[in-house]
């Protein structure tokens, strides 16, 4: 096991998000194609499921309180601002869910566009700041023993919140998300 190995899982999932985001706007950004609705979905549903429900949860409900247990404050602070983030990335994954609800116009779509542009530079802002900060502040603070406990504990939030079965299901989507754009309607 390397000594910072759930840090690493976490930035793994980072270049994960990545890929889906870098795709996610190339695709609802480009005119040539179609509207990619049913893309859309998709990539909601992955980020609503698998980052929120999975990846935040590590943080937010064992990163974190390990790091305050460590004397970083909880509220105010890098943490304060990661869980500010965390619920603001939520809004935002849930009004683009409800703007493509509404029947297609130039407008919706228009506005749809714009509200991924913003989500998209807002999620890549997210991981830097919490690769640099939080994740440095873990290796300064967390010992092997630390580290051991988060593995298990990862794992354990893999199991409890999503399966391991609808785990590979959802990293399968991701590679599809992120994968070469065909002829989509």
């Amino acid at each position: 096991m390397r000594p910072d190995s759930p840090l690493q899982a976490l930035t793994e999932e980072h270049r994960l998000l990545e890929r889906v985001l870098r795709a996610l706007e190339t695709r609802a950004l480009d005119t040539a194609l179609p509207f990619p609705r049913q893309y859309l979905v998709q990539a909601l549903d992955f980020l609503s499921t698998f980052v929120d429900r999975c990846h935040s949860i590590k943080e937010e409900e064992r990163l974190f309180p390990l790091l305050w247990e460590r004397g970083v404050p909880l509220e105010r602070g890098p943490l304060g601002l990661m869980m500010n983030e965390h619920e603001e990335g939520r809004r935002k994954i849930e009004a683009i869910r409800r703007q493509l609800a509404e029947p297609e116009s130039l407008e919706a779509v228009a506005i749809i566009r714009s509200q991924i542009t913003d989500y998209v530079s807002f999620m890549r802002r997210h991981i830097q700041r919490e690769e640099e900060r939080i994740f440095n502040i873990a290796r300064s603070l967390l010992g092997r023993h630390d580290m051991k406990r988060l593995e298990r504990e990862f794992e354990e939030v893999e199991r409890e919140q999503i399966g391991s079965a609808f785990h590979e299901q959802y990293l399968a989507l991701a590679r599809r998300l992120s994968g070469p754009v065909r002829g989509e309607s």
